[in-house]
């Protein structure tokens, strides 16, 4: 396999350097490849890589462009911390390869930093330890066929100004975030009609839109500034130590607020709330329905509640509705005060420990048979 090396630079109009086959590339340190109005490096063919070391820039059309979705796969763009990819005005790598790997560990900047389109059952992978910034658009671009999958794995950051910093269309979504994903103005996430899944240890800045589809939401060791929606699908939403909003909408959704005083939406569907642990209270669950399609239950730890609780629907002798927060006898160990629809918890029953507010679930009528214990 042939290795094209830019040690110097390229810098003028027109494509700067087109490479075909299974060549490779490699813009070394002190490399500078420069279009002012057409792709600084255009790749056509299969099997590839291109290291980027030092700076490749166009001011013209797209800064790196990748094949042919009918004939060409297996690209791989390493960008090294010393790397620069720069789109003034349009997309900093572009392809429409089937297969494409992005390994970033220095600076993308464009208006579309990353933007792809792939053929069916096609994988894209991106790994970001260094910065992806959109000047204008989303950061990350990659639309497909729900039988694909984009990979992102960030620990580093990636910024949009004026839309989704994180947009995947039609295609499926995995992505563990470890570092920052900001969007000043719209989702930090916005997921597909596929099965997806969004797993943030790190911080997100706008919204995690995850559209159809059974998906996951999993920011337990996390923070959000924005809302979380399941939309359609049997989705599992699992928040973090903060106040957060997590929408279920259609569909069986299981959803777990985690710390925080948290609006918990089930929308329609047989949705769960989940409790595990008592820290976990002062939730609001809203739209909490008990009719065939919309039959909803709020779902308590054995193991973080204990108490004498047995597992399985609670048994009516442990429930009490008053009109206030007072535990009857020593079996009560929910009550639901009906003036403001406030779920209480009672550990002995007996008044020798203060029952705490679980959450509010305002406009119904809660019932033992709304509760499980598992």
């Amino acid at each position: 396999m042939a290795t094209k090396k830019v040690l110097g630079s390229l810098v003028g109009s027109g494509v700067q350097l087109t490479v075909g086959g299974t060549t490779d590339v490699v813009v070394g340190p002190n490399g500078l490849i420069d279009s002012d109005d057409s792709y600084a490096i255009s790749m056509t063919g299969s099997n590839q890589t291109l290291t980027i070391s030092g700076m490749v820039r166009s001011s013209g059309d797209d800064t790196i462009k990748f094949g042919d979705q009918d004939s060409d796969r297996n690209h791989v763009v390493i960008i090294e911390k010393s790397g620069f990819v720069v789109g003034d005005y349009d997309d900093a790598l572009s392809f429409t390869s089937k297969n494409f790997t992005v390994i970033n560990k220095g600076t993308i900047t464009g208006l579309y930093p990353i933007y792809g389109s792939n053929s069916e059952n096609s994988a894209v992978k991106i790994n970001n330890s260094g910065s992806i910034t959109a000047t204008y658009s989303s950061a990350i671009y990659v639309s497909g066929d729900d039988e694909g999958l984009v990979t992102i794995n960030n620990t580093g950051r990636i910024y949009a100004y004026d839309e989704d910093a994180v947009d995947i269309s039609t295609i499926g979504l995995k992505l563990v975030n470890s570092g920052t994903i900001v969007s000043l103005d719209d989702n930090s996430v916005s997921a597909s009609t596929a099965n997806d899944s969004v797993v943030n240890k790190g911080k997100l800045v706008g919204n995690v839109s995850l559209d159809n589809g059974n998906d996951l939401y999993d920011g337990r060791l996390g923070r959000i500034v924005g809302d979380i929606y399941g939309g359609d699908g049997n989705d599992r939403l699992l928040g973090g130590n903060m106040a957060e909003a997590l929408y279920g909408d259609e569909g069986n959704d299981r959803i777990q607020g985690g710390g925080g005083r948290d609006e918990l939406y089930g929308g329609g569907g047989n949705d769960s709330f989940v409790f595990n642990r008592l820290s976990e209270r002062g939730d609001t669950i809203s739209g909490f329905g008990a009719e065939v399609g919309n039959d909803d239950r709020i779902l308590i730890s054995q193991d973080g509640f204990g108490a004498g609780l047995a597992k399985g629907t609670l048994a009516a002798s442990r429930f009490q509705a008053r009109t206030d927060n007072v535990a009857q006898d020593g079996n009560d160990r929910f009550i639901l005060n009906l003036n403001d629809g406030g779920l209480w918890f009672d550990k002995d029953g007996s008044g020798s420990a203060k029952a705490v507010l679980l959450a509010y679930v305002p406009m119904v009528a809660l019932t033992a048979a709304d509760i499980v214990i598992i």
